[in-house]
């Protein structure tokens, strides 16, 4: 018996909907803010690469 929910441990994923250890699901959430924190950063980044290019571009044409 414990040996086959071990198995099912494994198998399953530690994302799963229904686990019933609170610290499973906090792993989850933190992988999943850990994640988002990470695409926001890189869009803010973005942003600021495409706010400064633009200001290069304006600069560069106001001068011609």
């Amino acid at each position: 018996m414990k040996r086959a929910d071990r198995l099912h441990k494994l198998v399953s994923p530690p994302c799963g909907g229904k686990s019933r250890e609170p610290n499973i699901r906090l792993l989850c959430l933190t992988q999943i803010l850990r994640a988002k924190t990470k695409l926001v950063f890189m869009g803010y980044c973005m942003l600021c690469t495409l706010v400064y290019a633009c200001f290069l571009l304006c600069f560069t044409f106001n001068d011609l």
